[in-house]
Protein backbone atom coordinates (compact mmCIF):
# COMPACT_ATOMS: atom_id res chain seq x y z
CA UNK A 1 0.00 0.00 0.00
CA UNK A 2 2.98 2.48 0.88
CA UNK A 3 4.64 1.48 -2.83
CA UNK A 4 1.44 2.30 -4.60
CA UNK A 5 0.87 5.84 -2.37
CA UNK A 6 4.33 6.62 -3.15
CA UNK A 7 3.97 5.64 -6.56
CA UNK A 8 0.85 8.39 -6.80
CA UNK A 9 -1.66 5.59 -6.89
CA UNK A 10 -4.87 6.28 -4.97
CA UNK A 11 -5.77 3.48 -2.48
CA UNK A 12 -8.95 1.16 -1.32
CA UNK A 13 -7.54 -1.19 1.05
CA UNK A 14 -9.30 -3.78 2.61
CA UNK A 15 -9.51 -4.10 6.26
CA UNK A 16 -7.57 -3.56 8.76
CA UNK A 17 -5.98 -0.36 6.97
CA UNK A 18 -3.11 -1.77 9.23
CA UNK A 19 -1.58 -3.48 11.99
CA UNK A 20 -1.26 -0.96 14.25
CA UNK A 21 -1.65 3.28 14.70
CA UNK A 22 2.02 4.20 13.75
CA UNK A 23 1.96 2.46 10.28
CA UNK A 24 -1.88 4.19 9.73
CA UNK A 25 -0.37 7.53 10.71
CA UNK A 26 2.47 7.06 8.05
CA UNK A 27 0.32 6.07 4.75
CA UNK A 28 -2.37 8.67 5.95
CA UNK A 29 0.39 11.36 6.23
CA UNK A 30 1.68 10.03 2.51
CA UNK A 31 -2.10 10.55 1.21
CA UNK A 32 -2.55 14.09 2.60
CA UNK A 33 0.93 15.28 1.09
CA UNK A 34 0.50 13.53 -2.34
CA UNK A 35 -3.50 14.55 -2.15
CA UNK A 36 -3.98 10.52 -3.27
CA UNK A 37 -7.85 8.97 -2.07
CA UNK A 38 -7.04 6.81 0.43
CA UNK A 39 -10.07 4.36 1.93
CA UNK A 40 -10.28 1.64 3.93
CA UNK A 41 -12.70 -0.96 2.68
CA UNK A 42 -15.51 -1.11 5.35
CA UNK A 43 -18.08 -1.65 2.92
CA UNK A 44 -21.15 -1.34 5.53
CA UNK A 45 -21.14 2.64 5.84
CA UNK A 46 -22.77 2.78 1.90
CA UNK A 47 -25.36 0.81 2.70
CA UNK A 48 -28.58 1.46 2.15
CA UNK A 49 -29.77 0.35 5.32
CA UNK A 50 -27.06 2.00 7.08
CA UNK A 51 -27.45 5.32 5.38
CA UNK A 52 -31.12 4.91 6.73
CA UNK A 53 -30.10 4.74 10.34
CA UNK A 54 -27.69 7.35 10.10
CA UNK A 55 -30.57 9.99 8.95
CA UNK A 56 -33.06 8.28 11.22
CA UNK A 57 -30.31 9.55 13.70
CA UNK A 58 -29.31 12.80 12.58
CA UNK A 59 -33.53 13.66 12.19
CA UNK A 60 -33.89 13.01 15.98
CA UNK A 61 -36.17 9.98 15.63
CA UNK A 62 -34.97 8.09 18.43
CA UNK A 63 -33.71 11.42 20.42
CA UNK A 64 -30.36 11.48 21.64
CA UNK A 65 -28.25 8.02 21.27
CA UNK A 66 -27.14 6.67 24.30
CA UNK A 67 -26.21 3.25 23.87
CA UNK A 68 -24.99 0.95 20.57
CA UNK A 69 -24.88 -3.19 21.42
CA UNK A 70 -23.95 -5.57 19.00
CA UNK A 71 -22.62 -8.87 18.25
CA UNK A 72 -20.17 -10.78 15.34
CA UNK A 73 -19.43 -14.42 15.06
CA UNK A 74 -19.56 -18.00 13.70
CA UNK A 75 -17.01 -20.78 13.12
CA UNK A 76 -14.47 -19.23 11.15
CA UNK A 77 -11.37 -21.74 12.26
CA UNK A 78 -10.62 -22.80 8.65
CA UNK A 79 -9.80 -19.05 8.12
CA UNK A 80 -6.38 -18.83 7.98
CA UNK A 81 -6.05 -14.74 7.71
CA UNK A 82 -7.92 -14.67 10.92
CA UNK A 83 -6.29 -17.14 13.26
CA UNK A 84 -2.71 -16.89 12.03
CA UNK A 85 -0.46 -14.69 13.56
CA UNK A 86 2.12 -14.32 11.32
CA UNK A 87 -0.60 -13.25 8.77
CA UNK A 88 -1.60 -10.64 11.17
CA UNK A 89 -4.69 -12.74 12.17
CA UNK A 90 -7.17 -11.02 14.89
CA UNK A 91 -10.75 -11.96 15.38
CA UNK A 92 -11.48 -8.25 16.92
CA UNK A 93 -9.27 -6.54 13.47
CA UNK A 94 -11.32 -8.99 10.97
CA UNK A 95 -14.68 -8.42 12.66
CA UNK A 96 -14.57 -6.31 15.28
CA UNK A 97 -14.21 -3.63 13.29
CA UNK A 98 -17.68 -3.58 11.89
CA UNK A 99 -18.75 -3.19 15.40
CA UNK A 100 -16.43 -0.58 16.05
CA UNK A 101 -17.28 1.22 13.00
CA UNK A 102 -20.95 1.38 14.24
CA UNK A 103 -20.21 2.66 17.78
CA UNK A 104 -18.25 5.66 15.72
CA UNK A 105 -20.81 5.96 13.38
CA UNK A 106 -23.39 6.24 15.51
CA UNK A 107 -21.71 8.45 17.93
CA UNK A 108 -20.39 11.02 14.83
CA UNK A 109 -16.85 9.64 14.75
CA UNK A 110 -16.37 11.08 18.11
CA UNK A 111 -12.90 9.63 19.96
CA UNK A 112 -13.87 7.57 22.94
CA UNK A 113 -12.90 8.36 26.21
CA UNK A 114 -12.13 4.73 27.55
CA UNK A 115 -12.06 1.45 25.63
CA UNK A 116 -11.72 -1.81 27.83
CA UNK A 117 -11.37 -4.79 26.64
CA UNK A 118 -11.71 -8.19 27.19
CA UNK A 119 -10.87 -11.62 25.50
CA UNK A 120 -9.20 -15.00 24.96
CA UNK A 121 -6.00 -15.65 22.86
CA UNK A 122 -5.92 -19.24 21.11
CA UNK A 123 -2.55 -21.86 20.78
CA UNK A 124 -1.28 -19.10 18.04
CA UNK A 125 -1.67 -16.14 20.28
CA UNK A 126 -4.02 -14.53 18.33
CA UNK A 127 -7.82 -13.40 19.48
CA UNK A 128 -10.09 -15.63 18.94
CA UNK A 129 -13.52 -13.96 21.75
CA UNK A 130 -13.37 -10.72 22.18
CA UNK A 131 -15.47 -8.14 24.39
CA UNK A 132 -15.53 -4.56 24.20
CA UNK A 133 -16.81 -1.98 26.21
CA UNK A 134 -16.44 1.66 25.03
CA UNK A 135 -16.98 4.99 26.62
CA UNK A 136 -18.13 8.11 25.74
CA UNK A 137 -18.85 11.76 26.67
CA UNK A 138 -21.93 12.29 28.54
CA UNK A 139 -22.19 8.54 29.64
CA UNK A 140 -23.21 7.20 26.38
CA UNK A 141 -21.53 3.60 25.61
CA UNK A 142 -21.40 1.20 22.85
CA UNK A 143 -21.19 -2.62 23.99
CA UNK A 144 -19.95 -5.48 21.56
CA UNK A 145 -18.47 -9.19 21.35
CA UNK A 146 -16.99 -11.16 18.54
CA UNK A 147 -16.18 -14.50 18.01
CA UNK A 148 -14.23 -16.94 15.76
CA UNK A 149 -15.34 -20.23 17.53
CA UNK A 150 -18.98 -19.92 18.33
CA UNK A 151 -22.52 -18.48 16.07
CA UNK A 152 -23.12 -15.42 17.16
CA UNK A 153 -26.49 -13.19 16.68
CA UNK A 154 -24.43 -10.55 14.36
CA UNK A 155 -28.08 -8.04 15.36
CA UNK A 156 -26.83 -4.23 16.32
CA UNK A 157 -28.82 -2.15 18.22
CA UNK A 158 -28.89 1.72 18.34
CA UNK A 159 -31.06 2.82 22.10
CA UNK A 160 -31.82 6.32 21.86
CA UNK A 161 -33.80 8.79 24.56
CA UNK A 162 -37.39 8.44 22.31
CA UNK A 163 -36.99 4.70 20.87
CA UNK A 164 -34.24 1.98 19.34
CA UNK A 165 -33.29 1.40 16.06
CA UNK A 166 -32.95 -2.49 15.05
CA UNK A 167 -30.38 -3.81 12.64
CA UNK A 168 -31.26 -7.16 11.19
CA UNK A 169 -28.91 -10.08 11.07
CA UNK A 170 -25.78 -10.04 9.47
CA UNK A 171 -25.77 -6.28 11.18
CA UNK A 172 -22.85 -5.66 8.74
CA UNK A 173 -24.64 -6.04 5.60
CA UNK A 174 -28.51 -5.52 7.04
CA UNK A 175 -30.95 -5.55 4.13
CA UNK A 176 -33.59 -4.63 7.09
CA UNK A 177 -33.63 -2.16 9.33
CA UNK A 178 -36.08 -1.83 12.26
CA UNK A 179 -36.76 1.93 13.29
CA UNK A 180 -39.37 2.27 16.69
CA UNK A 181 -41.03 -0.78 15.91
CA UNK A 182 -41.22 -0.36 11.95
CA UNK A 183 -39.50 -2.18 9.82
CA UNK A 184 -38.04 -1.34 6.49
CA UNK A 185 -36.79 -3.65 3.16
CA UNK A 186 -33.16 -2.37 1.63
CA UNK A 187 -32.60 -4.66 -0.59
CA UNK A 188 -29.56 -5.30 -2.21
CA UNK A 189 -29.48 -6.14 -6.25
CA UNK A 190 -30.24 -9.53 -6.71
CA UNK A 191 -27.58 -11.94 -9.05
CA UNK A 192 -27.55 -14.82 -10.48
CA UNK A 193 -24.37 -16.76 -10.13
CA UNK A 194 -23.40 -17.73 -6.09
CA UNK A 195 -21.93 -15.34 -4.27
CA UNK A 196 -18.92 -16.07 -1.78
CA UNK A 197 -19.83 -14.18 0.79
CA UNK A 198 -23.53 -13.04 2.28
CA UNK A 199 -25.04 -9.67 0.36
CA UNK A 200 -21.38 -9.15 -0.76
CA UNK A 201 -23.25 -7.46 -3.82
CA UNK A 202 -24.06 -4.68 -1.58
CA UNK A 203 -19.87 -4.01 -2.34
CA UNK A 204 -21.38 -2.08 -5.20
CA UNK A 205 -22.46 0.82 -2.82
CA UNK A 206 -18.66 1.05 -1.78
CA UNK A 207 -17.29 1.07 -5.48
CA UNK A 208 -19.65 3.95 -6.58
CA UNK A 209 -18.76 6.30 -3.37
CA UNK A 210 -15.04 5.68 -4.41
CA UNK A 211 -16.34 6.30 -7.93
CA UNK A 212 -17.81 9.70 -6.68
CA UNK A 213 -14.80 10.56 -4.88
CA UNK A 214 -12.34 10.24 -7.46
CA UNK A 215 -14.40 12.22 -10.01
CA UNK A 216 -14.75 14.87 -7.34
CA UNK A 217 -11.27 14.89 -6.03
CA UNK A 218 -12.33 14.16 -2.74
CA UNK A 219 -9.53 12.59 -0.38
CA UNK A 220 -10.28 10.57 2.50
Amino acid sequence: MKLLLESGKHVLCEKPLTMNRRDTEEICKIAREKKLFLMEALWSRYLPAHLQMEEAIKSGLIGEPRYVHSTMGGPIRGLERVFRKELGGSVLLDIGCYCTSLALQVFGAETPLKVSAYGELGTEGVDQHVAVVMEFNGGRLATFAVSGLVKMPCKAEIVGTKGTITLHPPFHAATCIEMLSRKVDAPFPRVSSPLNFVNSTGMRYEAEEVRRSLREETCQ
